[in-house]
Parts: C-alpha cells; structure tokens; sequence
C-alpha cells in the first residue's frame, strides 16, 4: 500500500490493545487480526497569540528542536483529559509564568494543522489558535521550551517568520482581524 497523506508519517506497526500486526484499512484507520479498530488521529495542541496595548505580540524563542532558536508563541498539547482553554492555562504558567489573572479570556481565532517532528516520529497536530490581551506588565520568566520571550510590533512581523505552519496560520488572521477594527 503506498503512502497517504494520513499514514506517509506514522509509524503504527502493532495494536495497542493486543499486539498484533496492523493493516492500514485505508486513511487514518487500521485494524489487527484480533479486529481492533486503532486510528491514527491528529494530536490536539493550543496556542495564545499575546498582545499588548501598543499592538505588539509576545514571541516566544523555541529552545528546543523541533524549531530550535524560532519564533513560537506560547502553547503546546492537550494533556489527557483537558480542553484547549485548559492546556492553554498550563502552558502559559509552565512556559513563561503568566497566570489567567495576567490576560484576557482568550478569544478563539482558528484551527490549523501541522506535523510536529518528535524522536524520529511525525505527529499529525490539530491546534486551536486562540489570542488575549496581557493585563498591565507582567514579569515573564522563560521557562520549559521557551529559550527567551520578546514584544515585537504585528506589523513588523511576517507570519513566515513562526515556525510552525500553524502558528503563521492563527498569526495571518489575526493579523487580518486586527487591520479591519483599526
């Protein structure tokens, strides 16, 4: 079977419920010889576009590979059980120490897909791309995977310049919706 675009990336080899071989039904869906269904799903993520009162947005350097030394904005994966509003308050304390009392309710821009390259593997990522207003002037602290953080103006900034394709995505429109209410 060649691959689609579903499965050219993902490595699902054995069923997670009994071990057996999988074959790829088609698309996302594979089934064992034991007639599990396994499907191999986009992983959820989030992501909060910042801004402050002079129309500038936090960037956030990635610290880490995949993107190492790029522009991100703060976010990261759904933990199990926890919505995108949820994982979107956990990151923000664990990647620059900013708590909900900090910034304004976030408000919902789009969803986007990316692939997230981790130990060799492509993770298939839906992510909910979300922005807020920072509330007065917060210390923020670099911390997790985020190297360092600064505010550049949105009109300085080219959405090509984020490293994932869907934080250029949420940046675009937000971009967009900012230059309509001027």
């Amino acid at each position: 079977m060649t691959p689609n675009r579903y499965n050219e990336y993902m490595e699902m080899k054995y069923c997670r419920r009994c071990n057996s071989k999988l074959v790829n039904l088609h698309d996302h869906v594979y089934k064992c010889e034991n007639a599990h269904t396994v499907y191999a799903n986009s992983s959820p993520a989030c992501a909060l576009f910042l801004l402050n009162d002079t129309h500038e947005v936090l960037v956030a350097i990635r610290a880490h590979n995949p993107g190492k030394g790029r522009f991100d904005v703060p976010g990261g994966f759904c933990d199990d059980y926890e919505t995108l509003e949820a994982a979107l308050q956990r990151e923000l304390i664990e990647e620059i120490g900013l708590t909900p009392d900090q910034y304004s309710t976030p408000t919902y821009i789009t969803s986007a897909l990316d692939k997230y390259d981790y130990g060799g593997e492509v993770i298939n990522v839906l992510s909910g791309l979300f922005w807020a207003r920072i509330k007065g002037t917060p210390t923020f602290t670099p911390q997790d995977d985020v190297a360092s953080v600064q505010f550049i103006s949105v009109n300085d900034l080219n959405a090509e310049e984020f490293y994932f394709n869907a934080v250029q995505v949420g940046f675009r429109q937000l971009q967009e919706s900012l230059n309509r209410s001027l």
